[in-house]
């Protein structure tokens, strides 16, 4: 029997995050929850319709989401609704169910479709976020690049034709890889604004010269550093994405420097990044 399955990865997760957590399980057959946290917070999520695991260490997203796809423990039919969050997500009543529901309205008529996404409000810069390139498909949803992780629904059996996500991927552009692999097999990566939700990027922006630039903490500095070189090159990516990724390690970083707080650091962290990228080091940062 087919099911809906939300797989959600947490780091040093907070209350408001359970209550997100509550919601997204409340929505789903099965819901597991892979923390990142060095500690286990299993009390948390007590009394909770979740299965819950701890990787005892911050393994990424690539690599907590394979924990459970991989699993063979969890038999997972091919068929099988598998629908990605991360804590900060915010959902409203039957926002799974919709998704789904588009999910078949669209594959109806593709058959080769391989992901769908909603469009999100992102509460750090207060707008709501869509692609600047899409083709409309129906009056439901667009053919996209890429979506973001959080609330990515696919089958388990396209997951699986692809290798599921690239844990050589930490953080940045592990979503886009994913959707890229998917289309290179021929696959549709679909975004639908029917759905919407609230979630976070960042920490806020900072216009720098008329340009918006967003403020992470400071170890994204070196993993949003290090995967953009992994994505550069990869035959995969698009080629105008590769251009974007070329600018944003080499320019954008500079400015980042320059206009971010934190100068020193953050400087020291990048530099890291592109020495680990040469030295072919994956995982969490080792300082």
């Amino acid at each position: 029997m087919q099911k809906i399955i939300a797989i959600i990865t947490v780091y040093y997760p907070h209350s408001e995050n359970v209550e997100n957590i509550a919601s997204i399980a409340s929505q789903a057959d099965m819901t597991f929850v892979v923390d990142n946290s060095k500690q286990d917070n299993s009390n948390m999520f007590t009394g909770m319709n979740i299965i819950y695991h701890s990787m005892g260490y911050n393994s990424g997203i690539a690599k907590a989401f394979n924990y459970y796809l991989k699993n063979s423990n969890y038999r997972f039919n091919l068929d099988d609704y598998i629908i990605f969050f991360d804590q900060d997500s915010k959902i409203s009543d039957k926002h799974i169910r919709k998704l789904v529901k588009i999910y078949e309205f669209t594959k109806r008529k593709y058959s080769n479709l391989g992901c769908i996404g909603p469009i999100y409000y992102n509460t750090s810069n207060n707008t709501y976020e869509t692609p600047h390139i899409k083709r409309r498909l129906n009056k439901y949803c667009y053919s996209v690049t890429d979506l973001i992780t959080s609330s990515m629904l696919c089958e388990y059996g396209k997951l699986k034709s692809v290798g599921y996500w690239n844990e050589d991927l930490f953080l940045d552009g592990a979503d886009w890889d994913l959707c890229w692999r998917l289309k290179k097999g021929g696959m549709l990566c679909c975004l639908t604004d029917y759905v919407s939700y609230r979630h976070s990027v960042g920490i806020g922006e900072k216009k720098i010269l008329g340009i918006s630039m967003r403020k992470n903490n400071l170890n994204r500095s070196y993993y949003r550093t290090r995967d953009s070189l992994y994505l550069l090159h990869r035959e995969y990516t698009p080629l105008r994405i590769r251009i974007r990724l070329l600018i944003d390690a080499s320019f954008i970083n500079f400015f980042r420097i320059i206009f971010l707080d934190n100068r020193r650091e953050r400087c020291c962290l990048m530099i890291k990044g592109y020495k680990d990228y040469n030295s072919k080091i994956t995982g969490e940062l080792r300082i």
